[in-house]
């Protein structure tokens, strides 16, 4: 079953002085997923291994523009509206045990009725205004 959890409270504790910390973020991870903290970690390793990238030059700044946003509330109360619910929508919907390969259209139209479309569109709008700004 998808489980969403609002941890927007807990994000400030990962940017003491208002500086991303990875070692502080890594906490934050461990506490909420446990083991699976490595499905997070091991994507960005890959392409720090490539020496392509780097942390600090590919990574930090996105987090950093993130948190620094002037949309970031606004975003929060966006998420919070999509997935108010969710978990009892979804379950009255498909039943305790969601498959969602089993009924696909039904699942995309239970995400549709909340309004995620404007919760997508948010989020582009945002990540362009990154994008015009940062490049």
């Amino acid at each position: 079953m998808i489980r969403c959890v609002d941890t927007f409270s807990e994000i400030p504790t990962i940017y003491p002085n208002g500086v991303f910390d990875l070692a502080r973020w890594r906490a934050y991870a461990q506490n909420h997923f446990g083991e699976n903290i490595s499905l997070f970690e091991d994507d960005m390793n890959e392409c720090l291994a490539t020496g392509s990238y780097t942390f600090e030059r590919d990574y930090l700044p996105v987090l950093q523009a993130v948190w620094q946003h002037p949309w970031l509330e606004e975003m929060h109360q966006s998420f919070l509206a999509v997935v108010k619910g969710l978990s009892e929508r979804l379950a009255q919907k498909f039943g305790n045990d969601l498959d969602v390969e089993k009924d696909w259209q039904s699942y995309l139209d239970a995400l549709n009725s909340m309004d995620l479309e404007g919760y997508v569109a948010l989020q582009q709008k945002a990540y362009d205004a990154y994008q015009e700004s940062f490049g």
